[in-house]
Order: C-alpha cells, then structure tokens, then sequence
C-alpha cells in the first residue's frame, strides 16, 4: 500500500489552509492498494490535472504496508489475548502455532517457544484426552467442517488435581484456494459450572425423594385416617364418599346397592367377663373373616365399637339377605377355645335412587333395631315406600 502527498502551493484547496513562507498552500493525501507504478503514475497525473492551475506541485510517496500489517497484527493480537477463553490455531499435524494469552497462562509456556520446537496436545494433557483431542482434529481435517464437544481430562503440569471440563469449538484453517490447513480453536473451562450442575442435580435428587417420601407419608397418613388401627378395616370416614359414588352410578343406571349393619351380640356383657383385651380378639377376628368372605367390589368398614357396615354393589334385597346369613354363618364358625362362640345381627336396606346416605344408613340401623328386638342372632330388612325392602 502505498500513501501519497501533494503539497500545493499559492491555492485553497479543501478545509485546511497552510500559512508558511508567505504562501497559500494545502496537503492532499490519497492511498493506492495493489497499484503497479504506470498505474500509480497515472492516478497521480489526473489529481495534478484537477488542480492545474497551481503555481507548485510536490508529490511524495511512502509504503505503509508494512507499517499496516504491524497494526493489523497488533490489533488481532490484543484482541485475542483479552478474549476471556483459550484461543489457539493448529497445523495439518495437530502441532500449535498459535495461542493467545489464556493458552500461555494455562500451558504456562510463553507464545514464542512455538517456533522453537513442536507443541501438542500430548505436552499438556493426559494421553486419553490428548488422543480425544487428536481424533477431532482429524475429523476437522478430513471433513473441513466444525465441531463443538466437550471434553474433560488433566493437565500434566497438574498432577495430583481434579479433572478439569472443557467445552470446545474447532473449525477448520483454509488456505486462499479452500483447502483445510489446520484446525482453529475456542475452548472454555467450564469444571465450575460442571460442578454446580452435579449439585444442582444432587440437590433435584434429594428433593425429589423427599418429596416422594412426603408423598408416600401423606398416603400413609391418609390411609391411617381412613383405617381403624384394631382391624386394618376402613373407618366410618371412608364409607361415606364409597355410598355417595355408589348412590350416583345407582341413580344413573338404575342399579341395584345394599347397605348392610351388624354387630356382634351381647359384646358388652362379653367384654366384661373377659376383658377389653379379649373384646379387641373377638373384634379383628369376626373383621377378618367377614372381609375374607364378602367380593372384593364390595366394601366394609367398622364403624364403631361392635358395628361393622358392609357396602354391597351390584345388590338387590334379596342378595342382600343371602349376604347377611352368609356373614352370619362365618361369624359362628369363629371358635375361641376359652371364651367360645359368638353371633351377630344384621340389619339392612336396599337404596332405589331417592334419599341421601344418611337416610340410607338410618333405615339399616332400623332393621338392626329390628333384628336385637326378635332374639338377636338374625337378619331383617328393612321395608319402606321410600328406599324399598320388604
């Protein structure tokens, strides 16, 4: 490149005027690139022929390509070393011919040693990573196109320290004609991030059980307050919302459900005689054996004390009835070698759609009443326009 200066004289030219030696006079400067000199020859005798009525003219002209090359230079180099990541350039061989300040510090080698020996990845880094490095070098190489990996490994001047992890950029060095010369590279040291990501994920980790386990102790928690603790039975809390569905599907479809009372005869006067200790016995055995007996669509619960309540679905009156006896034959069947037998009464009522679950469960009752007022021991059912029976 080549600058050039005419000194004018006894002429205003441009914005700037020159006082010296009692003349008028005005520097114009041009730059010429890639001009041969007939050509530069050329270009400067039309810029006299534009100010011919000059009195003088001088030219000079100076080569500052150099000069532009040292600035350029300069400045790619400035750039590059205040870039916050590691900035390197590799030939066909993987060997480095370029690093910038980051790379100096992290290889703890100087920029100019480069020219003194060949440098690669295997005079810094463990010999796996190295050979990691060398086979995405060669992909770059081969298919001229870029890769972003990661890469984790050790610096040999480190020995003894942890791992460091490396998220890298490598794209490939063309020559003028395209052709793939070398390999460049971006690489950032990410081991902090790594490692906040691993405790974030540890931290994911113990949030997730513990909210697993407060899911799986709210379960239990809600189990154990639908859950009589002496039977393992459901309490009375759960059968309500299983008659309310019921009495909904009931009224829908017009299918049949029963409700079913029973307690166990004379409990009272058995609990005195041997004791509230054999009165719990007495209690989860009859729970057992009834829930053993009934299907698996049906439900029971106790309800309290000596009353247990059956939900039969899919039940007309008359199964209902069939059910009542056949609990009562699998409560008799209980033996108790020192307290023998015991019986139960059951009372029950077959829901038609009209009514809610209370009225349902009183009218049951009523048959239970029934049944302790024919001897005990006995099944009734109970018999109203409203709920039917009979």
């Amino acid at each position: 490149m080549l600058l050039v200066v005419l000194s004018l004289s006894g002429f205003f030219f441009g914005a700037h005027r020159c006082n010296k030696t009692g003349l008028n006079g005005v520097c114009l400067m041009d730059e010429f690139e890639n001009k041969s000199k007939q050509e530069l020859a050329e270009e400067i005798r039309h810029l006299l022929e534009k100010v011919s009525i000059l009195k003088g003219t001088c030219a000079h002209a100076y080569d500052i390509s150099k000069r532009a090359l040292i600035v350029s230079e300069e400045l790619i180099n400035y750039y590059y070393d205040n870039i916050p990541a590691y900035v390197y350039i590799k030939d066909s061989q993987s060997n480095y011919f370029f690093v910038n300040k980051s790379c100096e510090r992290l290889f703890a080698m100087n920029r100019e040693d480069l020219s003194k020996r060949e440098y690669n990845d295997f005079d810094f880094f463990d010999v796996k990573m190295a050979e990691r490095l060398r086979e995405k070098d060669r992909f770059v190489l081969d298919t001229g196109e870029s890769i972003e990996f990661e890469e984790v490994g050790q610096l040999l001047m480190a020995k003894g320290a942890e791992e460091r992890h490396y998220l890298l950029l490598a794209f490939p060095l063309k020559d003028v004609e395209g052709n793939t010369v070398g390999v460049c590279g971006f690489s950032h040291d990410i081991t902090r991030f790594k490692q906040v990501e691993k405790e974030l994920q540890l931290m994911n980790k113990k949030l997730r059980l513990s909210q697993e386990e407060l899911e799986k102790k709210n379960e239990e928690l809600c189990r154990l307050s639908l859950t009589d603790s002496l039977t393992g039975l459901l309490n009375r809390r759960a059968i309500e919302p299983l008659a309310e569905r019921a009495m909904a599907r009931s009224r829908r479809s017009g299918y049949s459900v029963s409700l079913l009372i029973f307690d166990i005869d004379y409990f009272k006067q058995f609990n005195d005689q041997y004791g509230h200790v054999a009165g719990d016995r007495v209690l989860a055995a009859a729970a057992k054996e009834v829930g053993n007996s009934i299907r698996i669509t049906d439900s029971i619960v106790r309800w309290g004390g000596e009353e247990f309540v059956v939900l039969a679905t899919d039940t007309d009156l008359v199964q209902a009835v069939q059910l009542a006896n056949k609990i009562r034959q699998v409560v008799a069947a209980i033996s108790f070698e020192d307290m023998g037998g015991i019986t139960v009464s059951v009372g029950l009522a077959q829901y038609n759609g009209k009514g809610d679950f209370r009225q349902w469960l009183k009218c049951a009752d009523r048959a239970l009443y029934q049944a302790k007022g024919r001897g005990r021991n006995c099944t009734v059912a109970y018999s109203d326009p409203l709920l039917g029976g009979g």
